[in-house]
This record gives structure tokens, C-alpha cells and sequence, in this order.
């Protein structure tokens, strides 16, 4: 199974209609188990866009960016 990462949902934009995954089903117990997880966890569905179109990315992301930068 593979699923947008929160990031991709996030900052890509990436919405509920642009997912699909597939499993076998005797794993669907475990599936909903995970869900479950991650909704105890705080993630949820749907999960919320980011929608600045100006590129805005978190200040620990810039930090990285210019480190990277620098090499």
C-alpha cells in the first residue's frame, strides 16, 4: 500500500480524490487498525491543504535549504 506522505498532502497539495491504494483483503483489519493509529496519533483525514501559492516553507525547512546551499 502507498499513500501520499503528509507532506505530499500538505505542501504538494496532493486531495483525497488523487489517492488510490490497494491491499489484500485479509489485511484489512490491520489497515483499519493503522488508520485508527494514526487518527490517535493526530493525523487525520482529510487532511488539511497548505494553500499558499507563494512558496511558504517552514523556517526549519529554509534553514536546511541553505545549509545545502553552502556546499
Amino acid at each position: 500500500m502507498i499513500l501520499p506522505c503528509y507532506g505530499d498532502r500538505v505542501f504538494g497539495q496532493t486531495h483525497d480524490h488523487e489517492m488510490a491504494f490497494s491491499f489484500p483483503y485479509r489485511m484489512a483489519d490491520d489497515v483499519i487498525a493503522g488508520f485508527a493509529g494514526t487518527h490517535k496519533g493526530g493525523v487525520r483525514y482529510p487532511i488539511p491543504s497548505f494553500l499558499q501559492y507563494q512558496a511558504k516553507y517552514p523556517a526549519t525547512y529554509e534553514k536546511l535549504n541553505k545549509m545545502w546551499e553552502e556546499e
